[in-house]
């Protein structure tokens, strides 16, 4: 029929080797049924695989400025500029590295697992630069870093608001 019921999301769960109880079924359900049916379509399904396969978005098809905040733009394009000392609109990759590590969210307290790893600095090079050429541009960089300090999707809250509550 096209979906998924929490009976069919307990066996393909059990199927899995996961052992997860009416409550955490529910829990799952209500977080990935968007249009709130009881049942699972495809695209939650996708929507679940992305969250349990804790995949990230890739940089070369992300629009950073819904991932990065007017501040954190502004900041990164102060860095760039000054790396982009010929004006090119350029930067080398060892410098797009550079600037990730200067500005990114961590500290020498956070967990090595929550930090980029050299992996993760390939693919988004890869993603950023695929022709290799060697330089990247002001978006570019900011896609990657996005990516690479795991940025979330920022929420307008307006969206959410009825027309009389949002003051201007």
């Amino acid at each position: 029929d096209g979906v998924i019921s929490i009976k069919e999301l307990y066996q393909m769960f059990k199927a899995l080797g996961k052992k997860v109880s009416r409550t955490q079924l529910q829990h799952v359900l209500a977080e990935i049924d968007t249009d709130g049916n009881g049942t699972i379509d495809f695209e939650e399904l996708c929507i679940l695989e992305i969250k349990m396969s804790g995949a990230r978005p890739r940089a070369d098809l992300i629009d950073y400025r819904d991932y990065l905040t007017e501040r954190q733009i502004s900041k990164l394009e102060g860095v760039f500029l000054r790396y982009d000392r010929r004006n090119t609109g350029c930067i080398g990759l060892e410098n797009f590295c550079s600037i990730v590590e200067s500005l990114a969210p961590w500290t020498d307290k956070t967990p090595v697992e929550k930090r980029a790893t050299r992996a993760d600095y390939e693919d988004a090079l890869a993603e950023v630069d695929p022709g290799c050429v060697g330089s990247i541009n002001f978006h570019q960089l900011c896609a990657g870093f996005a990516v690479l300090t795991k940025a979330r999707k920022l929420i307008n809250y307006r969206e959410y608001l009825q027309q009389d509550e949002v003051v201007e």
